[in-house]
């Protein structure tokens, strides 16, 4: 890379600190969602469909044990292979193989380039008690042969709530390995989690936690009606906050983003920041549309126009076609394209995504519990240019042992499993 005006030093040591402080906000992060994963399983009520057991420490999830990406190669060499798929697309197509103990923890997972040959290898091995929680867990993580070692280490006390958690890593490049992140928990009398590191925890009277603390900084306020439904969501600015450091128009306190929800429904905001309305629900709580505007403020007022507008239609209350039209400048419709929701007998979805000249462009396929197993992307013509397929297996795992992935779905699930 080349630099200017002597500022790459500068430039990188910003790079490493905004890393850096990406890294510690992650770290708090994961620590809030352990709470609301506790939360969601206080076993008041329990969700349907598969998704927890008559033990409330315990929750079945859908883990991969396979994922085959396959590009062709138009996809590659194109900007939407730079842009949409730049998480996903590497150079070419390539497979990652999972493997779990009995108990459901990851234990291996490799993936391999279109040839076939191993380009990332991840291990896990498991050290647990009698009652299967973890006491340390050694992960190495292997790329072009560099090899890099986490170790975490648990502890408990006698009621087997989990009071401290230490994360060693041993980089390729050093002789000992580096203490990363050490967190105790604390409780309460009634066996509720009231801190886990610089987090802290505020409850009612039905055990629900109503707010987050960032050292002595509001993080997240929650809101219930009488029946302890979630109803609305707020998170506010904080200086653990990562845009905090870099976007100069945030001050702490301020809200980051609101979320309300309605019979279990998220509700989006229904105006824009112009005071444009943007979507409408019904009693339910299901959008029935949504509008896109091209923003023009100037001396003459608002002369914002809508250029698209999002139509819902339902069927039994489940959401079977969305319809969207585009308009020109003089406000005519140019043109609609669509995405068609069709359900089996056994609870599975196909999402397939049409242009505006009916040619099918996108297609998704999910089972009852959401997990989806195969997604395909087509050009203009209808020509295959990108396909991922997945299998999964279910487990009953402990709260403790979910993924970073598995605890970010149930966040935002929270509200449904309230109902």
């Amino acid at each position: 890379m080349k630099m200017e005006n002597g500022s790459g030093g500068a430039e990188g040591t910003n790079s490493k600190r905004k890393i850096l402080l990406w890294i510690i906000f992650t770290v708090l992060a994961v620590m809030v969602v352990e709470l609301i994963v506790l939360l969601v399983l206080d076993g008041k009520k329990k969700p349907s469909g598969d998704k927890s057991t008559d033990d409330p420490s315990r929750i079945t999830v859908w883990r991969l044990t396979e994922e085959t990406i396959e590009v062709s190669p138009e996809l590659i060499n194109s900007h939407r292979a730079v842009t949409d798929y730049r998480n996903l697309v590497q150079d070419a197509s390539m497979r990652t193989v999972y493997t779990y103990d009995e108990a459901g923890n990851p234990i291996k997972w490799i993936r391999y380039d279109e040839s076939g040959r191993e380009i990332r290898r991840v291990e896990t091995d498991y050290q647990c008690d009698s009652e299967g929680r973890w006491q340390q867990v050694l992960q190495k993580t292997t790329v072009e042969g560099s090899t890099t070692v986490e170790r975490h280490e648990f502890l408990y006390d006698d009621r087997g709530n989990r009071i401290r958690k230490e994360i060693y890593i041993k980089y390729p490049s050093k002789e000992e390995e580096t203490l990363f992140s050490d967190v105790e928990y604390e409780y309460n009398e009634d066996n509720l989690l009231v801190r886990s590191g610089v987090f802290s925890y505020v409850y009612n009277e039905r055990g629900q936690v109503t707010q987050d603390w960032v050292g002595e900084e509001l993080m997240c306020e929650y809101t219930y009606d009488d029946k302890g439904n979630l109803q609305k969501w707020v998170y506010y600015v904080t200086t653990a906050d990562p845009g905090y450091t870099y976007d100069k128009t945030l001050a702490v306190g301020d809200v980051r983003w609101e979320t309300t929800y309605k019979n279990g429904h998220k509700i989006e905001p229904m105006f824009d920041e112009y005071g444009h309305p943007i979507r409408e629900y019904d009693e339910d709580g299901n959008i029935l549309w949504y509008k896109e505007y091209r923003v023009v403020q100037n001396a003459m007022g608002d002369q914002s126009r809508v250029t698209a507008v999002s139509d819902y239609h339902y069927e039994g209350g489940l959401l079977t076609e969305v319809i969207t039209t585009k308009y020109d400048k003089k406000g005519e419709a140019t043109g609609a394209s669509k995405v068609v929701y069709v359900r089996d007998e056994d609870g599975n979805v196909r999402q397939e995504s049409y242009n505006a000249k009916n040619v099918l462009t996108r297609c998704i396929e999910e089972d009852k519990y959401g997990n989806v197993w195969l997604e395909e992307q087509f050009d203009h013509n209808g020509v295959l240019i990108f396909r991922l397929e997945r299998s999964y297996v279910p487990f009953q795992v402990s709260v403790w042992a979910l993924t970073q992935d598995e605890v970010r779905a149930l966040r935002d699930l929270i509200s449904k499993y309230r109902y």
